[in-house]
């Protein structure tokens, strides 16, 4: 413990971690968790450009079908930034095993 004058005291302690905190896993098995994260991330991507292209269109030709097609849009835009950020801007280290 630290003590940083006027009776104030620092101090850290480490509980419940989980080891090994970087587990070794191989290519394979990486890959077989990863491609359906993948795949869905291009799924999202298609109805949310889907999406956005008939809620354009229907606002010109049939205004009530463009709230629901706005909404849908929106929708997957947020599934596919939530699985952007699960798969790409991970800061997490990788250990790959043979």
């Amino acid at each position: 413990m630290k003590d940083l004058g006027s009776g104030v005291q620092v101090s850290s302690v480490v509980a419940e971690t989980k080891a090994p905190w970087l587990a070794a896993d191989t290519r394979y098995n990486y890959l077989v968790k990863y491609i359906p994260l993948w795949k869905d991330h291009i799924k999202y991507r298609l109805y949310f450009v889907t999406g956005l292209i008939v809620g354009v269109w229907s606002l010109f030709n049939f205004p009530l079908l463009a709230l629901p097609a706005f909404f849908a849009s929106t929708y997957y835009y947020q599934q596919f930034k939530l699985l952007d950020g699960r798969m790409f801007k991970s800061q997490r280290t990788i250990i790959w095993g043979h």
